[in-house]
């Protein structure tokens, strides 16, 4: 791909490339920590009120019954990195 011909130096594009790069990776290592501490509180040990789902890019997703989620989303929330 010819990165000149967007108007963007080839420079800046390997600049800007560099940069991206380190954010999503930290980022991905702090989902990823995040995602092991939950594992070890709630999935490991099949917490029947909460269950794991996915990831996508830097979320996770689980699901927690109704007349849980004030006080497992409280937990969680002093639990994981911000």
């Amino acid at each position: 791909q010819d990165l000149t011909r967007k108007g963007i130096g080839v420079e800046e594009a390997v600049k800007r490339k560099i940069v991206s790069h380190a954010i999503q990776s930290t980022c991905g290592d702090i989902c990823r920590w995040d995602l092991i501490q939950l594992y070890r509180t709630y999935f490991k040990n099949r917490d029947p009120h909460i269950d794991f789902m996915t990831t996508v890019h830097d979320e996770i997703n689980y699901t927690i019954d109704k007349d849980y989620v004030i006080d497992y989303v409280r937990e969680i929330d002093d639990r994981v990195v911000e």
